[in-house]
């Protein structure tokens, strides 16, 4: 029971560091996967308030997407800007957001605005008259990536102990031949 129960006992450790390592690579992989998921909802959010306002739509803008705003959505800033000379006219914005232009350039830029830390994503039209502002928090989207990781590890967290259990049948199945072997050598 000695060999049998320190073979068990190195197997289920080697099992569980590895386990842990995959577990860890799983969780950062999700993680960036969720932020890319993230960061491609922001470029079609501002492609979509740039077609809306290069409509003439920008006060429709603000209506649509305060009134199907629901409880789960990430916390959303926005910001649609008439550029003239360089000079920018704040056409449209989200409640909260600041009259001031969140960030100068296209692309994505990461700031503070109001104690927290945003993702913004800016996006100029093609004759350049219109500039496009979204951003997500950056705590909020940490958050529901980090749920959506340990969501993904639950079913291999289960599975440990399942694991754990199989080698101990397995260990005991691959010897017991030679615990009958001892059995009859002690018999003699």
């Amino acid at each position: 029971y000695a060999l049998r129960s320190r073979l068990i006992a190195i197997l289920v450790a080697v099992v569980g560091v590895l386990w842990v390592g995959a577990a860890a690579l799983s969780f950062r992989t999700a993680h960036h996967e969720a932020d890319a998921v993230f960061d491609a909802q922001l470029v079609q959010m501002a492609e979509v308030l740039l077609a809306l306002a290069s409509a003439g739509e920008a006060e429709h803008v603000v209506h649509e997407l305060e009134e199907h705003a629901y409880r789960y959505a990430l916390p959303l800033r926005y910001q649609v800007w008439h550029v003239d000379d360089g000079r920018m006219r704040l056409l449209a914005r989200s409640v909260q957001t600041p009259a001031t232009p969140l960030v100068s350039g296209a692309g994505f830029v990461e700031q503070i605005v109001d104690g927290s830390r945003w993702r913004f994503f800016g996006l100029a039209g093609h004759e350049g008259e219109l500039f496009v502002v979204v951003g997500q928090d950056h705590d909020r989207r940490y958050d529901v990536a980090t749920e959506l990781a340990l969501h993904l590890l639950l079913p291999v967290g289960l599975g440990l102990p399942l694991m754990a259990l199989a080698v101990w049948w397995a260990v005991g199945r691959a010897l017991r031949p030679l615990a009958a072997t001892a059995d009859a050598v002690a018999a003699m």
